[in-house]
């Protein structure tokens, strides 16, 4: 079963991880299996208050201009969304990925 990811602020509300990360428009940003990486780091290109996601396969390029943008490998999520959700949506999907790390 593949494991869905939130947007930050459907993350708070619902507490609890589903299997894929979709917007309201059903569109999938990525799958939590397809997660390589979470970077939060200063220097990484990401957008304002947010965070970079890297894939371990290329999607296709997609954005919603101050949410979140995809382009390959790269997902930035931040921009306008509130940065102590991205914060606990990045701290979490660190968790996640570290757990599926630590079991195979």
């Amino acid at each position: 079963m593949q494991e869905k990811i939130l947007l930050p602020e459907q993350f708070i509300k619902q507490k609890k991880l589903i299997e894929e990360k979709k917007e309201t428009s059903g569109e999938v940003l990525a799958h939590v299996d397809n997660i390589a990486k979470v970077d939060r780091s200063t220097f990484a290109f990401k957008p304002s208050n947010g965070f970079i996601v890297i894939l371990k396969s290329p999607m296709k390029r997609s954005w919603r201009p101050g949410l979140w943008w995809r382009t390959g490998r790269r997902i930035g999520v931040g921009g306008i969304t509130n940065a102590g959700q991205n914060k606990a949506l990045a701290e979490f999907l660190t968790a996640v990925v570290a757990k599926r790390v630590a079991v195979i």
